[in-house]
């Protein structure tokens, strides 16, 4: 539905205008990977916003993760919360 399509134009509105911020002078390439990152981070964010998913995370009976699939590279990555970094999956 439109509804659901304008949210999720919403989390990449958002995601860009982390990167923007952060990184206005990186290259084009370099704030796309970044954009694409941030949107996962932002859906994460977003997840929490649910009761429900929150209190099962502060239970230990839920955790989220956010992955990304580098194309170029053909690297699966995952955030670690604890670097605040996106890392090489072995």
């Amino acid at each position: 539905s439109a509804e659901f399509i304008g949210g999720w134009v919403n989390i990449a509105a958002r995601a860009k205008e982390r990167v923007l911020a952060d990184l206005p002078d990186a290259s084009q390439e370099e704030q796309w990977c970044a954009c694409e990152e941030a949107s996962i981070l932002v859906s994460m964010e977003n997840l929490l916003t649910f009761p429900w998913i929150k209190s099962r995370i502060q239970q230990g009976a839920l955790m989220l993760h956010g992955w990304y699939f580098n194309i170029e590279t053909g690297e699966l990555e995952a955030y670690n919360p604890f670097s605040s970094e996106f890392e090489r999956l072995s």
